[in-house]
């Protein structure tokens, strides 16, 4: 994984390097979907294609574990948190 936690990603969010993806939260999982601008000229399925090969390749980046990873958020954005 190139981003190893949630501290790692929210950096990687703040530098810019993530522009255009948006983190996908789900109870099990979390994953990184490209949700920027496409290229003029791409007719609708060119377009979903884009995108679909964007977020493949976002696959390889970082992989979260759902309701499991706020307490990592929580510590990304400094706030002090335990789970009970």
């Amino acid at each position: 994984m190139k981003y190893e936690n949630m501290v790692e990603l929210a950096e990687a969010f703040k530098k810019g390097e993530l522009e255009g993806y948006t983190l996908m939260l789900d109870t099990d999982n979390s994953f990184l979907w490209y949700s920027g601008p496409v290229p003029d000229g791409l007719n609708e399925d060119e377009a979903e294609s884009f995108c679909d090969r964007k977020t493949d390749e976002a696959s390889d980046w970082f992989h979260g574990n759902g309701y499991a990873d706020v307490g990592d958020a929580c510590k990304a954005a400094g706030i002090p948190a335990e789970w009970v």
